[in-house]
This record gives structure tokens, C-alpha cells and sequence, in this order.
């Protein structure tokens, strides 16, 4: 009986460590989304909705993609992890259309200019990865752009149906001028 007892606490320590970061990372992600919106609503007016993109450049679903995966390099990428990715670009103009693909192991959430656009992936299997393709130029504007996404995975603890192989995020513009 004492090993069974020695299990269930040192699942109730990850449980609890889980929790506490799941809490932080919340609170985080309440202080950095309202403090965005603020400078949002001043800067562009009412908040823009994500546009779920139909149009899909038909090398991407024949080719590899030119994107590569990123991780956290200090990582075994299977472990529990919450991570911030980010990229800025300078836009000359404020583009019409915008089509990037995006996708994450295990789950991400999405953030032009710190306004949240959407979160995925689908659930998937390893061999047939599923992504998201959306319109972001509503969020773009002239000059200095940030692209932002905390992607997590829950290790062992993910739901059964969310396959998993390494943590690691991915985005693709659907055209050389999205890229």
C-alpha cells in the first residue's frame, strides 16, 4: 500500500504544478489580451473576426511546405511545456488579404498584435496533421506587425484523442507574399 500512496502524491505535486502554471498562464494571458484590446480599440476601432480562409494554394496540400517546425530547443518535446512564440514584420501597407496556415503540437492559441484570433489545432493523427487557414490582414496594419502564439502540451495528461508527437509550431503563408 505505501507505493500506491507514493504514486497518487507525486501525481497530486504534477497536478498541482499544473494547475499553478495553467493559472499563471492564464492570468498572463487576461493582463496581455486586455491590455492589447485597450490599445486595439484606441488604434483600429471595434475588434476585427478572424475570417476562416477557403482559399488554399494547391502546392501545400502536394508539397512540402517551405515553413519548418519550431521548438523550444532545450526541451525533449514530448514533456509537459507552455511555450511563446514570436515573430514581427514591418508591413509597408495594409495588406487586402493575408492567408497564412498555421498549426501546433499539442494545442496553440493565435495572436496578431496581441489580439487573439484563433486557437487549434483540429484534432489529428501524426501521418495526416491538420491545420487551420485564416485571413489575419484584419489585424495588420502599416509599420511594426507581431505575430504571437503560446502553444502547450499537456504530455501524458492530454486528452486520449489528442495525438501527439513533439511539441512544436508551424506557419505558412499561402502565397511568396505571405510568406
Amino acid at each position: 500500500m505505501g507505493n500506491i500512496n507514493v504514486i497518487s502524491k507525486r501525481k497530486a505535486k504534477r497536478i498541482h504544478l499544473l494547475l499553478l502554471i495553467f493559472i499563471v498562464m492564464l492570468h498572463f494571458l487576461v493582463q496581455f489580451n486586455s491590455m492589447a484590446q485597450e490599445k486595439t480599440a484606441l488604434s483600429v476601432g471595434p475588434k476585427p473576426l478572424a475570417q476562416q480562409a477557403t482559399e488554399i494554394n494547391p502546392d501545400l496540400l502536394s508539397k512540402p511546405w517551405l515553413a519548418k517546425w519550431i521548438s523550444y530547443p532545450d526541451n525533449s518535446n514530448t514533456d509537459f511545456g507552455v511555450y511563446l512564440f514570436r515573430k514581427d514584420f514591418t508591413a509597408d501597407t495594409k495588406p487586402g488579404k493575408f492567408i497564412v496556415h498555421v498549426s501546433a503540437d499539442n494545442r496553440y492559441k493565435l495572436y496578431i498584435n496581441g489580439v487573439y484570433v484563433c486557437n487549434g489545432p483540429a484534432r489529428s493523427y501524426l501521418y495526416k496533421w491538420n491545420f487551420e487557414s485564416i485571413d489575419i490582414s484584419p489585424y495588420l496594419h502599416p509599420g511594426k506587425n507581431i505575430i504571437s502564439s503560446i502553444v502547450w502540451n499537456f504530455s501524458w495528461q492530454r486528452p486520449l484523442a489528442q495525438m501527439s508527437g513533439h511539441t512544436g509550431f508551424i506557419m505558412q503563408g499561402n502565397t511568396t507574399n505571405e510568406n
